[in-house]
């Protein structure tokens, strides 16, 4: 169902009195704080890019990495949003003093949710927009149109802004680096202290940066 447009202007005007367009980073690069996807992306997330971060099964770690990024950005005094394409995550997961840093955002499906990020993209008001849509069935990601995330690359170049989503496999044709998390997490990993874990996350680049390596460089899978 298509949101109202009173629902819609209701949101516009609660982001722009939450979070002012001022507080925008103006740095090209924006540093994650997290070692292991800031070095496969050359320093960080680019403005005006989509990144995709697929898995290959569940319990790869891509709960644990939004919570973690959730926590840097807290801790750097910064804003980002989250579209819960599932309604998944779990707030006893994160330290209870960074969800003031999110605007979380939860959808029952993946309509929906590419729906919000259309509109978070084109508010510009937040400078980071992840969209979670790990644990949505295949049939509902299948359905959604090669032209859509094209339209959602040009909104977010547009507008400045880095769009981090997440996948249960390689999706975004349009995304400008696709890294892939390819170990899953264990038992044994719950009593490893979460800066050791994050660093130790098993992260591969199959899909250059553009700006790195020319356009669409596909460099394995």
């Amino acid at each position: 169902m298509t949101p109202s447009p009173s629902k819609i202007i209701q949101l516009r005007t609660l982001l722009a009195e939450k979070y002012p367009s001022g507080s925008r980073a103006a740095a090209a690069v924006r540093e994650t704080g997290l070692p292991a996807l800031d070095a496969l992306l050359g320093g960080g997330l680019r403005r005006g890019t989509l990144i995709e971060i697929a898995r290959r099964q569940p319990a790869m770690g891509a709960a644990f990495l939004l919570q973690s990024l959730l926590a840097e950005t807290w801790a750097r005094e910064q804003r980002m949003a989250l579209v819960d394409g599932r309604d998944r995550l779990d707030p006893a997961g994160c330290r209870r003093e960074t969800l003031t840093a999110l605007l979380w955002v939860r959808c029952a499906n993946a309509t929906q949710a590419i729906r919000a990020t259309d509109l978070l993209l084109r508010d510009g008001n937040l400078p980071l927009i992840a969209l979670d849509l790990a644990d949505n069935p295949s049939k509902e990601l299948r359905a959604i149109p090669a032209t859509t995330w094209f339209r959602l690359q040009r909104i977010a170049e547009e507008n400045g802004l880095a769009c981090l989503i997440f996948t249960p496999g390689p999706l975004v044709a349009s995304a400008h680096a696709r890294l892939l998390l390819r170990c899953p997490l264990t038992l044994a990993t719950l009593d490893t202290p979460s800066d050791k874990l994050i660093a130790n996350l098993d992260l591969e680049l199959v899909r250059q940066p553009r700006d790195a390596a020319g356009p669409g460089v596909v460099l394995a899978g």
